[in-house]
């Protein structure tokens, strides 16, 4: 027996294939809305100004033979900085504030001093953080910017 090829096999064939395609791209999109997008910025107007500020404090921690340590180790935010040989900067002070990277104003973060690093007093939830730390040592200040990920 011949089985012939009707409008029928061709309307089941086209359901399977866009469904499959349709079913693929709800997931992709479910995922990918639950998920971390990748942008640290509105636009690229603001993320310019953003790169250009980072840019001048990235020069001003150079001229200063600076190296800047922005990172949160299990989630609480430490600041650091060591000068060209490797040595930790005597720091009179240091003050952050924290954001959720796209999401949110930024909030200030409290600080405290443990030896040549300044250490959060609360760890972060997991997510993307954008973390500004201000460090000043004698005269000089400089300001850091730095996406850290916290599991």
């Amino acid at each position: 027996m011949i089985c012939r090829f009707t409008g029928r096999h061709m309307l089941l064939i086209m359901l399977a294939f866009f469904g499959t395609v349709i079913a693929v791209n709800i997931l992709m999109a479910t995922l990918a809305s639950r998920s971390f997008t990748g942008l640290l910025a509105v636009n690229g107007y603001v993320a310019s100004i953003d790169y250009a500020a980072d840019e001048a404090e990235r020069q001003a921690a150079s001229r200063l033979g600076w190296t800047i340590r922005v990172a949160a180790p299990g989630g609480v935010p430490e600041v650091s900085v060591t000068d060209a040989a490797g040595r930790p900067v005597a720091l009179s002070g240091a003050t952050a504030t924290v954001e959720a990277a796209n999401r949110g104003e930024p909030a200030p973060l409290a600080l405290t001093r443990e030896g040549a690093l300044f250490r959060g007093d609360a760890p972060l939830e997991p997510g993307n953080w954008v973390i500004r730390a201000k460090v000043v040592a004698a005269a000089d200040a400089v300001t850091k910017r730095a996406v850290v990920s916290v599991r």
